[in-house]
């Protein structure tokens, strides 16, 4: 659960409240949101000795209160002067930095990598004026200042972040357990089915909101969340937690703090830790990115769903998975096809017995898997800034806010930071990870194939490997009927006979071996999504 695959190997239902209560916590924990507070609560912690490093060995202190308490006649009094206060130079820059090139309101507006020499000249003019002294003691105060501002911006996002956790959560609970107290037929039938199972139905509303947030699509029921394919309520979201517990993240994360920017005033010092976010988001976070990236994240995830949306509907608009629903409406059948494109290439949840679909839109399902991660990823590698980037920005100093241009070529101008070498970098480690775990699955699952060709299948192991890679968890089952169907003599009808249909995983009736290497499978697949150890802002 902690690698948020959702394939499982035994029924959820056996599970106890405590065995439940544990594997949502592991889902949390794996989450991607709940991943990405790391990092800034770990450069929190070393901003603060740092700077309490740095107090101790220079007496010229200045407090955070100095910092924030500045207003725009101190601005002008700097123009005039060239000895500007202590907290008005960075911020300042964060504010104003080549306004005619500021975005016009909308979060995703110009990236703040702008042509900025004016400010440079402007910079440079104002130590034009000063002694040796004064110029290495407006240098220093520069520097405490760009370290407040990057303090601020991470204590924003230590307490954005959860806030944004409770409230999606609190949305999902909200929804399920709406649905479930209807007095629909299809409320009814759920109800029905959590007592036949013994499954408290306010514990299922909470495991399945945070299976969704944190794209495990793992249910308590046995049949997943088939019995919802017809709850619109449940359906819609359940889909806005997912999207937003992964896929639409960044671009969501960028939205929430371009809108708390807006609210605030323009004398307000925490405008411009909002600006300081907007501008330089990498320095911060490892999921908040530059407003080409997101926009970038918002067109793969619409490309990529549209393209699944179609196929669905061509392939499977009049087959017998679709004619199986209670509900055979056209809205129904949008709205289950809609659900099960948008879970192929993240959480894994399933309205529809896959294994009733046609093996051209598994394949399309398969690719989908395997490039999940892809948006998100070649983002975060493409606006990093290295170690040695950080070195030349000396890590706090006001240069790179002075000077944007200089942070882009620096981070984009490197071979290994471009989209096409990241891609293939990318491709080619994905392929032959796949191609050694899919051989080594094979060849333990050797018996069992020579015995039941349909069930153990090439493309049926195929999947099941890249569904744990991509960290996914649709799984095609496990079939009796296929059994007996490939079975030519009577012994191995007799032990057909004794077959039973299992509502979990396929993986589920591999050899201990097979189940170890999908086990390291999950996990390979989880580090593929997570940052380098030389990202700006792990190291």
């Amino acid at each position: 659960m902690v690698t948020t695959t959702g394939l499982t190997s035994v029924l959820l239902r056996d599970f106890n409240t405590t065995g439940l209560f544990t594997l949502m916590v592991l889902m949390l924990l794996g989450s991607s949101v709940f991943v990405s507070l790391l990092p800034i609560y770990v450069r929190r912690l070393r901003i603060l000795r740092y700077n309490r490093a740095l107090d101790t060995s220079n007496a010229a202190n200045v407090s955070s209160s100095q910092l924030s308490s500045y207003n725009s006649s101190d601005c002008h009094h700097s123009r005039a002067t060239g000895m500007s206060p202590i907290s008005n130079h960075t911020l300042q820059i964060v504010a104003e930095v080549d306004a005619q090139s500021h975005d016009s309101g909308t979060g995703f507006g110009r990236h703040p990598h702008i042509n900025s020499d004016p400010v440079v000249i402007n910079i440079a003019n104002r130590f034009n004026d000063l002694s040796d002294e004064q110029e290495v003691a407006q240098q220093s105060d520069d520097l405490r200042i760009a370290r407040w501002l990057e303090d601020q911006a991470l204590r924003s996002l230590s307490w954005i972040i959860p806030t944004y956790i409770v409230v999606l959560l609190t949305f999902g609970f909200l929804a399920v357990v709406w649905n479930n107290s209807f007095n629909s037929k299809e409320a009814s039938k759920i109800r029905s089915l959590f007592d036949a199972q013994g499954i408290n139905p306010t514990l299922a509303a909470i495991f399945m909101s945070i299976s969704a947030f944190s794209n495990t699509g793992s249910s308590p029921l046995d049949e997943n969340f088939v019995p919802f394919a017809t709850s619109s309520l449940v359906l819609v979201s359940l889909t806005v937690l997912f999207l937003g517990g992964n896929t639409l993240f960044p671009p969501i994360l960028r939205f929430i703090i371009w809108g708390l920017r807006t609210l605030k005033r323009t004398d307000d010092p925490q405008k411009d830790v909002y600006n300081f976010l907007l501008r330089y988001p990498r320095r911060c976070s490892t999921h908040l990115f530059p407003h080409m990236q997101s926009l970038w994240i918002i067109a793969t995830v619409l490309g990529f769903n549209t393209v699944d949306l179609i196929a669905f509907c061509a392939l499977e608009w009049k087959s017998a998975a679709l004619a199986a629903l209670p509900d055979r409406s056209a809205w129904i059948k949008l709205m289950d096809g809609l659900f099960q494109s948008l879970n192929t290439r993240s959480s894994g949840m399933n309205v529809l017995t896959l294994s009733t679909l046609s093996p051209s839109l598994l394949v399309l399902y398969s690719a989908m898997m395997c490039i999940a991660v892809y948006p998100v990823y070649l983002s975060r590698q493409h606006t990093r800034l290295t170690h040695t980037d950080f070195n030349q920005l000396h890590l706090f100093s006001t240069s790179d806010l002075c000077d944007p241009e200089k942070h882009k070529s620096t981070a984009d101008g490197a071979d290994d930071n471009r989209l096409s070498t990241q891609y293939k970098q990318l491709l080619t480690r994905d392929s032959a990870s796949l191609f050694v775990l899919v051989f080594l699955v094979c060849t333990l699952e050797m018996r069992n194939t020579n015995s039941d060709p349909l069930n153990y299948s090439v493309f049926n192991i195929v999947f099941e490997v890249i569904s744990a890679y991509g960290n996914v968890g649709l799984s095609l089952g496990y079939s009796c009927e296929q059994w007996q169907r490939a079975s030519s003599n009577s012994s191995t009808s007799q032990l057909a006979d004794e077959c039973k249909n299992v509502s979990y995983s396929f993986s589920g009736k591999w050899s201990s071996g097979s189940k170890l290497l999908l086990i390291c499978c999950m996990i390979l697949g989880k580090h593929r999504s997570l940052p380098n150890d030389d990202d700006s802002t792990i190291s």
